[in-house]
């Protein structure tokens, strides 16, 4: 049996499982697209994730610190433990598990005290959230980049998946018309070039 990066046995034609990043909305194979995997001691004590039929999986696509706490953007995938619900359309079944993509994400802020639920990953990079001050988000975006980029082999790679899902559109004579945090997050990414990011839709009938 071949084990993914998640600890799950690898997919088949049949049943493929994807994830979809939290940011920009990436469809992704998470055996070839490796984000790292955020460990139990990441998100104990983190009240607001419990969920009674669903277990995390969570994959780490920004962190960083400041002065008394953790900043963490994670998404991944979700477990199964309640097979009486509803079940998802998008999800996956592999063996006795069934998996389910989280394409919204949530930023949390640990400090030794407690661990804070902040907003939805995508309203963060899309929006300004008056918890979250320019110095942290700044960070963010800068390890969004140096994540996607490890993730996905290069750089290059992370451009053109970007191009390729029609997240990002590129022409030097178009203005940006980005959010200011998820501009700040591309242009380190596009230096040289003018960018349109393509608002995104998600499915909110996922758990």
């Amino acid at each position: 049996m071949c084990l993914g990066p998640l600890g799950i046995e690898a997919a088949t034609p049949d049943d493929k499982l994807f994830g979809y990043d939290p940011i920009f909305g990436l469809k992704y194979d998470p055996d070839e697209v490796r984000f790292e995997t955020a460990s139990a001691a990441m998100i104990a004590g983190c009240n607001a994730l419990a969920n009674q039929n669903w277990e995390r999986r969570p994959s780490i696509y920004a962190t960083t610190e400041s002065s008394s706490s953790t900043w963490l953007v994670i998404g991944g995938f979700l477990v199964l433990k309640n097979p009486r619900i509803f079940i998802p359309p998008s999800a996956v079944k592999r063996g006795d598990t069934t998996f389910v993509a989280d394409p919204m994400g949530v930023v949390l802020r640990r400090s030794d005290k407690d661990c804070q639920l902040i907003d939805k990953a995508r309203d963060l990079f899309e929006y300004e959230n008056p918890d979250v001050n320019a110095a942290v988000m700044a960070a963010l975006s800068r390890d969004v980049v140096s994540r996607y980029s490890a993730a996905y082999g290069s750089a290059d790679n992370f451009k053109a998946a970007l191009i390729a899902q029609g997240v990002v559109k590129t022409d030097t004579a178009i203005a940006s018309a980005v959010s200011p945090v998820m501009e700040e997050a591309l242009r380190l990414l596009f230096s040289d070039q003018r960018i349109v990011v393509v608002p995104r839709v998600f499915n909110s009938g996922d758990p």
